[in-house]
């Protein structure tokens, strides 16, 4: 198995569960994100099976970390929150499917089966709701990937058509705001628009529990 999980200098935590910390990323985690793709379990949903270059890793984090700086939300690398610094994975929001906010998660198999990916995907909904102030978010999911439905199920999503992208046809998965909006505030961005953040590490689809 994969040591995805020795530890890294922590960035800042901007969301904190019962077991999981949804935090920055550092540089440290480019190598450990490595590591997590060259598991074909995890890679199979979200980069057709393919591992990733220390390249693309960086550019990955350095686009979500922009992300966050401009906009007040990206997908935060995901740690256990007793296991601080330790790369377990990633979740939180992206512009795939622009001008539609989506969301997605995804976790180290050795970690499936915990509910740790609906903890984390929960937790970013409720920040994503409350405090960004989303009206909607959607998840895409592979009709195969049997345990990321069931995480978007227990969220309270439900299917709503299907998203063809890349020569694949998804599930697409929503869920709407039941309100009430917050105010406006300046340091987050509500919408996906001009051009949207792209794949990059396929970020279309989502794996674990």
């Amino acid at each position: 198995m994969n040591d995805c999980s020795q530890r890294t200098p922590m960035g800042p935590v901007i969301i904190a569960t019962d077991r999981l910390n949804l935090r920055s990323w550092t540089i440290e985690d480019a190598p450990l994100l490595v590591e997590l793709f060259e598991d074909t379990q995890v890679s199979r949903f979200i980069n057709d099976g393919q591992p990733i270059s220390l390249e693309s890793a960086q550019l990955f984090m350095t686009r979500y970390e922009r992300l966050q700086r401009e906009r007040g939300w990206c997908r935060w690398a995901l740690e256990l929150a007793e296991q601080p610094g330790r790369l377990a994975g990633f979740c939180g929001f992206g512009c795939t499917f622009a001008p539609e906010i989506e969301l997605g998660w995804t976790l180290r198999s050795d970690l499936w089966g915990r509910g740790l990916a609906t903890e984390a995907a929960r937790a970013a909904i409720a920040y994503g709701f409350e405090t960004v102030g989303f009206s909607r978010i959607v998840s895409a999911v592979s009709p195969d990937n049997i345990r990321s439905a069931a995480v978007a199920e227990r969220l309270g999503m439900r299917p709503d058509g299907h998203i063809e992208f890349e020569h694949h046809r998804l599930v697409r998965y929503a869920l709407d705001n039941p309100g009430p909006i917050p105010a406006a505030d300046p340091r987050y961005v509500r919408h996906c628009d001009g051009e949207p953040a792209g794949r990059t590490l396929a970020a279309a689809d989502a794996t674990g529990s």
